[in-house]
């Protein structure tokens, strides 16, 4: 499993749906079943649940909720944006 971190934490609301391929006589169709669209963290919680995932030490799922609930998904958005913004200040800034 893969999620975007941004200054180490993780997305926990961009949505991740498994991709199911399907060949019909040499065809490649690519089928995403929304029932199965689930947010890094929920599908975390899942692969938890089965024994699927390890955590670095120091690192433990009730941390990761309580971060994830900490905020809003609007003041999670607005702080990346701002962190993004002052990330492109750095790379436009005439050189002296």
């Amino acid at each position: 499993m893969r999620a975007c971190s941004i200054r180490g934490s993780i997305c926990t609301v961009r949505a991740c749906t498994p991709l199911e391929v399907v060949s019909d006589q040499g065809k490649v169709k690519k089928v995403y079943n929304n029932q199965d669209a689930k947010t890094p963290l929920e599908r975390l919680v899942q692969l938890n649940e089965q024994a699927l995932v390890t955590f670095k030490p120091g690192t433990k799922l009730d941390d990761l909720v309580a971060q994830a609930n900490a905020k809003t998904d609007l003041q999670a958005a607005q702080e990346m944006q701002k962190a993004k913004a002052e990330l492109f200040e750095l790379f436009n800034k005439p050189k002296a």
